[in-house]
């Protein structure tokens, strides 16, 4: 079943279904969430969300060929009109979400550090994460779960001891954040990314900005049944990485799967790497790593 037939489908048999949605879901790490979380026996429906609605389709065809009920919706994540959209869409269609899969991301493998890289890379990565949460943490049942996609290239180690202490504050706020983004790429335009305290890597920077949005979100008394975490699913063999990494798109799934189906009382608030949580502090060894976007 395609299309409209999926989501008949869907609407007709889910009352007692768990409702994930997965960004970026159309291929690699994306598309093994998908697969994993929709395993008959999680009893969730999975939304694979993606840009490319063809490839997106062709997605939920492989999906739905292995027993995997999952509807497709187009979402571009930096573009807050398609997330507004997409929640709408979920909201009328569903009525609520259990779980929110953030995996949709941009790496610059190479060239030159620009205010173009640092620009697109943050709109994807970070502010893509947090339109998401912004549009569909408030559409989740009680008990949901949140899983963040970040990397160990979120080097905060690396950053000067200003700026590492800015981004660790206990009571940083999303707009003091912002504003920490937003003034990494005004670094990368002045030319002057090493001497203001930055690494020179703007998926990395943008990955720090996940974890501390991480935090921010966790910290929330309202809705303190809902787990939120992030996590580096590690070095792995997919159109963002490399085909020499060590790591199959399936094992590379495993931990944010592990977050997104977490039992009531789990941690909340972490960062995450194969199952265990990750020091920020820690300098991370990173891979050195064209244009990808999932």
């Amino acid at each position: 079943m395609n299309g409209l037939v999926s989501q008949v489908s869907a609407l007709n048999g889910t009352s007692n279904k768990r409702i994930a949605l997965v960004t970026g879901g159309n291929k690699g790490i994306g598309f093994e969430i998908c697969r994993l979380l929709g395993n008959p026996q999680n009893n969730i429906l999975v939304i694979l969300g993606a840009r490319d609605k063809q490839r997106g389709n062709e997605a939920c065809k492989k999906l739905e060929q292995q027993g995997i009920e999952v509807v497709f919706r187009e979402l571009e994540v930096s573009d807050i009109t398609s997330v507004k959209n997409c929640a709408a869409w979920v909201q009328d269609t569903f009525g609520h979400l259990d779980i929110l899969v953030n995996n949709a991301g941009i790496f610059y493998k190479t060239g030159p550090l620009s205010k173009e890289v640092a620009r697109h890379t943050m709109d994807v990565n970070f502010y893509g994460t947090l339109y998401c949460c912004q549009y569909f943490i408030p559409l989740l049942r009680e008990g949901g779960r949140v899983v963040n996609m970040s990397s160990r290239m979120a080097l905060f180690a690396r950053l000067s001891p200003a700026l590492f202490k800015k981004f660790t504050k206990q009571d940083l706020n999303i707009s003091e954040l912002c504003e920490l983004m937003e003034s990494f790429i005004r670094s990368v335009e002045k030319g002057r990314v090493k001497e203001d305290g930055w690494f020179r890597h703007s998926y990395g920077v943008s990955k720090v900005g996940v974890v501390c949005l991480t935090r921010i979100l966790a910290r929330d008394e309202r809705r303190p049944d809902i787990l939120i975490n992030c996590c580096c699913p590690g070095f792995v063999r997919t159109d963002m990485t490399a085909p020499n990494a060590e790591k199959t798109p399936e094992e590379g799934a495993d931990t944010p799967v592990w977050l997104a189906l977490l039992p009531k009382g789990g941690p909340t608030g972490k960062f995450f790497g194969e199952r265990k949580e990750l020091d920020i502090r820690v300098n991370f060894p990173a891979p050195r790593l064209q244009l990808s976007k999932m």
